[in-house]
């Protein structure tokens, strides 16, 4: 049960913006899978690509240097990205051709629950290959409009919007292509970030926030990857994984994806030291003893669930509200600096999806998917609702208002 499907985009900007992986590729195959018998019936398709550029999300290192290389994916060695999908439809869609340059945009669907398989390409896996079932998808070509706009998303963290898009205009090509276009964030004003973004161009217009997207080479200086950043990472260094956290009661058909609670996951899958200016760390110093970090994960993370964009404030009394305080006041020099991940290290926050106010949350039971963004970086998770179950959880949470509509 793969829940409900992503609402559709209303054009192809609004497809570009929404999506949590947006590449530029050519179409190596596009085949036809099981059609089912149902009315409409249930069609499956998988998508051979060569990737070219990447502009959100996350790739496979090998795939993300290939669209990095050279720029039109010719002359890699690594093997085309394989990509599953279904429609419910009663025309069977119209394919893209072999060769065809395009801006493909997707919905990566959710890890399955433990023990229950996973979809994947026996062939592609054995590659090293992603061979992820998707969602959402579209198949744009590549003219020079769209590719422009692609561009332009690939400044834009997501979650975050154009700000004329924002009361519920929608956004169109040009608008998206304009990088000098001011845009709005789903966190607060005085929400701390770090000083210039890591270089960011832009802003959200309403609280001034840098629009980080960036993920910066640094020097780790023997001391953990406390050293200034430098120029950007390999493409697919860091990863972003979601996953339910086990909870204290499981029960195969009421909670088989926990009652909740996400933990979101940053690995540095490269070999050196990386900072991810999107992360902000209260900083603070101490005479005797190292500087005191804490993540400001509740600055950090984004979480799209139905349309809607959440930012999803940190516990009230807990040490990331106390740190946001002490940097507010400036507190024994307490400032904020970009996360830095070494070699192999990862971060880990947990994420409370219930307390996403305006959910459609079902009657019965079914799966809602969501997708949790840090910066540029996505990731997907789902969480199976059985409202007997669930209601009384999310009663016990408090429950936030998305900052608007994606």
């Amino acid at each position: 049960m793969s829940g409900r499907a992503p609402p559709a985009p209303a054009s192809d900007a609004a497809a570009l913006l929404a999506a949590p992986l947006l590449l530029a590729a050519t179409i190596v195959s596009a085949t036809r899978g099981m059609t089912s018998r149902s009315l409409p019936p249930v069609r499956t398709y998988t998508l051979a690509v060569n990737p070219t550029a990447l502009y959100r999300g996350w790739l496979p290192p090998p795939a993300a240097a290939a669209a990095a290389a050279d720029g039109d994916g010719s002359g890699s060695a690594a093997p085309p990205l394989r990509f599953f999908f279904s429609v419910r439809q009663d025309a069977a869609p119209r394919l893209p051709a072999a060769g065809d340059a395009v801006l493909l945009t997707a919905h990566p669907l959710p890890p399955p629950p433990p023990g229950g398989g996973a979809d994947v390409d026996a062939d592609a896996a054995a590659d090293g290959v992603c061979a992820a079932p998707i969602t959402g998808i579209a198949v744009i070509r590549a003219t020079a409009e769209a590719t422009a706009a692609a561009a332009g998303v690939a400044t834009i963290p997501y979650g975050w919007v154009p700000a004329a898009a924002a009361g519920g205009g929608g956004p169109d090509l040009a608008s998206l292509a304009d990088v000098s276009a001011p845009l709005r964030c789903p966190f607060a004003g005085g929400t701390p970030a770090v000083p210039g973004g890591g270089g960011a161009a832009r802003a959200c217009a309403p609280t001034g926030r840098p629009a980080a997207v960036a993920i910066l080479r640094t020097d780790d200086g023997g001391a953990g990857g406390r050293g200034p950043a430098g120029p950007p990472a390999p493409p697919g260094s860091v990863r972003l994984a979601v996953a339910a956290v086990p909870p204290p009661v499981a029960h195969k058909y009421r909670n088989p994806d926990g009652d909740g609670p996400w933990s979101v996951t940053l690995t540095n899958d490269g070999a050196a030291a990386v900072a991810l200016p999107a992360v902000p760390v209260a900083v603070t110093p101490h005479r005797l003893r190292r500087p005191s970090r804490v993540v400001l994960w509740s600055a950090a993370v984004t979480v799209v669930a139905e349309g809607g964009v959440y930012a999803l404030p940190p516990p009230a009394g807990g040490e990331e509200a106390a740190a946001i305080a002490a940097v507010a006041a400036g507190t024994d020099g307490a400032h904020v600096e970009a996360l830095v991940l070494g070699a192999g290290e990862s971060a880990t926050v947990t994420v409370n999806v219930l307390r996403c106010g305006e959910v459609e949350w079902p009657k019965g039971g079914w799966r809602v998917n969501f997708t949790v963004g840090v910066g540029g970086l996505t990731g997907a998770g789902g969480l199976y609702y059985l409202d007997t179950w669930h209601d009384k959880l999310r009663a016990e949470v408090a429950p936030v208002a998305p900052a608007y509509k994606l």
